[in-house]
């Protein structure tokens, strides 16, 4: 049911974005864009046989954005005897490996786990450094949206508090652009970061950024004056210009915000992940939960075979185990996120609440926008960099 819900809301959102034209020419997916996606690799799924031919193979290497990657390697070799080398890369470090071990021939890599599907499809699929691969069993179950490329699990970054306080000291978005709270947002660096400038790309945007115009008038009583083209800009406009905490990793937004015996601590937004290693690490954190217009985004981790890896039978087990419930278990349980495959039933934690809470309260990152994602990268980036204070 959820994953019929969410495909209907991704299809309206398409037809209002087309019928709105978007904010600028760099927001506006073009057709002759998207049409220049290879079709998906679907193979039969022969379990024994991949197997097999994967003994005779080279460890499998895999980078993830997540660090869960080491546990879901070895879960992979207790299930199949074959050794993976897992290893946690941020977006940039992965497209950087991948296309130099690709451009110079020498391909040591298999799978990469990603969070920016503008990069992939736009760039690593465009340019051939790496191959889109869907397990033949699992056609049916996985929307066919989410299949090119495909989309291995859904995760979200989400607004967070100190949970010492008694509740979020927050209540709309705007909040984090408001001078009450000036120096005290706390927010990976989004020039390092490119879910989060994706994420930029949806706010300037209908419908969110119609959303965003009627939550500041709910804040502020009266309606948005801006001389930027909407109010996601004008939003974007602020943030940067509001001495936002910029850390390295969500790490440092987590630690920032989750140090334990602060006055006044700061607000920030970083992945659910960060929530499941809160107890570990000390943080005290809690999700902003009824925030106007949204508490966050959710963006998809998606699952690419390298091209030329000397391991691509193993690289396929893999990536059929990562779309697995035995694969998807120790994410879903760290991060209370959901795979893309409806088969899988959700994990043990949900930090933001179910599926459909997080469809009516997250800013859901469709695949199918990638493409405009991509066009508008660097003119967000740059509008960001420009109204940094």
């Amino acid at each position: 049911m959820f994953h019929r819900r969410l495909l209907a809301f991704g299809a309206a959102a398409a037809i209002l974005a087309a019928a709105c034209g978007g904010t600028t020419p760099t927001t506006t997916t073009t057709s002759a864009t998207a049409s220049a996606l290879p079709a998906a690799s679907v193979e039969p799924f022969d379990e024994a046989k991949l197997l097999a031919a994967a003994k005779n193979e080279p460890p499998l290497v895999a980078l993830n954005n997540s660090g869960i990657v080491t546990t879901i390697a070895q879960l992979f070799e207790q299930k199949y005897g074959l050794k993976v080398n897992g290893t946690k890369a941020d977006t940039p470090t992965q497209v950087q490996q991948v296309t130099r071990e690709v451009q110079s021939g020498n391909v040591k890599l298999g799978v990469l786990s990603i969070e920016d599907g503008a990069t992939v499809q736009q760039q690593l699929i465009a340019q051939g450094y790496v191959e889109n691969y869907v397990p033949g069993d699992m056609v049916k179950s996985i929307p066919k949206e989410w299949q090119n490329p495909l989309v291995q699990y859904w995760d979200a970054n989400v607004i967070t508090y100190n949970s010492e306080l008694a509740s979020c000291p927050v209540n709309n978005v705007w909040d984090l652009a408001d001078p009450a709270w000036r120096g005290k947002v706390a927010v990976k660096d989004p020039l390092n970061t490119p879910q989060l400038i994706s994420w930029f790309s949806f706010l300037v945007n209908e419908p969110v950024a119609g959303n965003l115009a009627k939550a500041y008038q709910q804040k502020y009583g009266s309606a948005l004056q801006t001389t930027e083209k909407n109010a996601g800009y004008e939003f974007i406009k602020r943030l940067a210009a509001n001495k936002p905490i910029l850390g390295k990793s969500d790490d440092d937004a987590a630690a920032a915000v989750g140090a334990p015996g602060q006055k006044a601590a700061p607000v920030g937004m970083m992945s659910l992940g960060k929530h499941g290693e809160a107890p570990g690490k000390g943080n005290k954190l809690g999700v902003c939960k009824g925030i106007q217009p949204f508490l966050g985004f959710a963006y998809p981790r998606y699952a690419v075979i390298v091209k030329g890896t000397p391991s691509p039978n193993a690289a396929r087990l893999y990536v059929h185990f990562l779309m697995s419930v035995d694969g998807v278990a120790p994410s879903m349980d760290d991060h209370g996120g959901f795979s893309a495959n409806a088969d899988v039933r959700p994990g043990k934690v949900e930090f933001v609440g179910n599926r459909d809470y997080w469809q009516q309260n997250l800013t859901f990152l469709d695949p199918a926008f990638n493409a405009r994602a991509w066009e508008a990268r660097e003119t967000l980036s740059d509008f960001w960099r420009l109204n940094l204070k």
